[in-house]
């Protein structure tokens, strides 16, 4: 019963869409390998546009037909799909449907109850500029990671010379395209990243900010004893560096973009020894909120991930680290802590289209950490 409403189904719309059927055909053959799911038949849709209204008819007819046949309702196997279709995909036909759908790239491909999905993070043609790589253990490393993983073309920055010989073996792994010096407390480094992609890009969609400073000595003191120019330099190169990028990004960003920022979980609960970076924190956490409110009609959005500890080398700076990282442990459920490759799976998420409708968020990569008091 089912073959004959597939056979039916196609020979419906061979005779209203005319000869040949080439790209069209195959696509109505990936939907009819996964009926039911709406998104495909929404791109039949799209497909359609132009071909009359009875089209759509035709579809709800065949859904409908196959709901009223009991053995619809029975789940089906990826073998069972595959001679209920018995309509295989020529190399042409393969190449025909990846032009209509727009997808000339590779993409990843799932199984799930034996419907195919295609990859959810997909950077595939995006390019991405990350701050803030100190080594391959760094925060920025494992997003840097992650981007490049899903598909993205990437330009890094590193500190200055001192630097360059541990960012290096990371902007290879990346296949990284432009790799420039920036120091953000330098005047110009900033500007000259943006310029160098403006030039050899002419265009941006998402940024990576992961850069946080204080000075030791204000770090590893009490909040009130902290001084006014250490509290000013760690808000400036922690904070306010991020309104640059943003402000400096938005020109390149013609169709819109994702622009990130690591911020922790001492921005809201008081964190022992984190001291003068909560507060620094808290202010940058605001400042992604208010430039994603600012940009959001440029369909630019800003969101700042949350990341658990995580034994870095700036996080050397914090008094008895250690210590922070057995009690989050404890404290964790699962009593796991996170690695700098979880906190790329999330930034690549929000990088990409499927993060689009998060915006102005604190998101959190810490294996629940924040939810337990």
């Amino acid at each position: 019963m089912r073959e004959t409403i597939f056979k039916d189904f196609i020979g419906s719309l061979a005779e209203k869409m005319g000869e040949p059927i080439d790209a069209r055909f195959a696509a109505i053959t990936v939907f009819l390998s996964g009926l039911g799911i709406i998104r495909n038949v929404l791109q039949i849709r799209l497909l359609a546009e132009g071909e009359g209204g009875d089209l759509e008819a035709i579809i709800a007819r065949a859904i409908m037909a196959m709901l009223a046949t009991p053995e619809s309702q029975a789940p089906q196997t990826p073998a069972h799909q595959a001679t209920a279709c018995e309509c295989p995909q020529t190399a042409h036909q393969k190449a025909e449907q990846a032009k209509v759908q727009g997808r000339t790239r590779k993409e990843r491909v799932q199984t799930r109850k034996g419907i195919a999905m295609t990859a959810i993070v997909d950077l595939n043609g995006k390019r991405g500029l990350v701050i803030g790589i100190a080594n391959e253990n760094s925060i920025a490393a494992g997003c840097a990671a992650a981007f490049h993983q899903a598909g993205a073309e990437l330009a890094v920055t590193y500190l200055n010379d001192k630097a360059l010989r541990f960012v290096s073996p990371v902007a290879e792994a990346v296949r990284a395209k432009i790799m420039l010096p920036c120091d953000v407390r330098v005047p110009g480094e900033l500007e000259a990243v943006f310029e160098t992609i403006a030039r050899q890009w002419g265009q941006l969609d998402f940024v990576l900010h992961s850069i946080a400073f204080a000075p030791r000595e204000d770090l590893q003191t009490s909040i009130v004893n902290c001084s006014a120019e250490g509290f000013a330099l760690a808000m400036d190169i922690s904070c306010h560096s991020f309104i640059r990028v943003a402000k400096l990004a938005m020109p390149l960003m013609t169709d819109g973009g994702s622009l990130l920022t690591v911020t922790f979980y001492g921005s809201e609960r008081v964190v022992q020894h984190y001291n003068l970076m909560g507060p620094v924190k808290a202010a940058l956490e605001s400042t992604v909120r208010y430039i994603a409110a600012d940009l959001a009609d440029k369909r630019i959005r800003a969101n700042a991930i949350s990341a658990g500890p995580v034994k870095t080398r700036a996080a050397s700076g914090i008094g008895r680290f250690d210590e922070l990282l057995d009690e989050v442990r404890d404290r964790t459920p699962g009593h796991h802590l996170i690695s700098v490759e979880d906190v790329g799976r999330v930034a690549a998420f929000l990088a990409s289209e499927a993060g689009s409708s998060t915006n102005g968020s604190v998101v959190f990569a810490d294996n629940g950490f924040h939810t337990v008091a």
